[in-house]
């Protein structure tokens, strides 16, 4: 029997890592894993286990065959829905423009966007309606009643 192969997109929530990356099918996944499915696999020198995507599935590697690895595991109830959102997703890089890893984590349920501790990002102020704020004096006057405008609005 003939060796497949994978070209899976890895940890969605790193944008550096919007590329795929070639694993080998295990046999006895023959027939299970398709376009769309999720799959565990060794990432990394240090081979750390971590979820991807199968974006295609091929009968040549495209890379030396002593560097591929085996995908661990299938993970089957994420292929039904979650097969026609990667489609989606996959529609949405062709059509938009942007990046896979961007596509997939507009249509893909939160639960399976998985952000560690360390990419969690605050955003850069918040607006709190009970600090007393005070125009700066090089504001213009126009510039003033439109800042006060949108105080009182909030």
């Amino acid at each position: 029997m003939r060796e497949q192969y994978a070209n899976i997109i890895v940890d969605i929530s790193i944008d550096k890592l919007d590329r795929t990356f070639s694993y080998r099918i295990p046999p006895q996944l023959y027939g299970q894993i398709r376009e769309g499915s999720r799959v565990r696999i060794p990432f990394g020198r240090g081979n750390t286990v971590r979820d991807g995507y199968v974006y295609s599935i091929s009968d040549s590697a495209g890379v030396e065959p002593g560097k591929i690895k085996d995908i661990l595991e299938y993970i089957p109830e994420a292929v039904t829905v979650e097969g026609r959102l990667f489609a989606l997703a996959a529609w949405m890089r062709n059509t938009y423009g942007s990046t896979m890893n961007q596509a997939l984590s507009t249509v893909l349920p939160v639960k399976y966007l998985r952000k560690r501790k360390s990419t969690v990002r605050k955003p850069a102020f918040a607006f709190d309606p009970d600090i007393e704020r005070t125009p700066l004096p090089v504001l213009s006057k126009e510039q003033s009643e439109v800042f006060e405008g949108i105080l009182k609005e909030k």
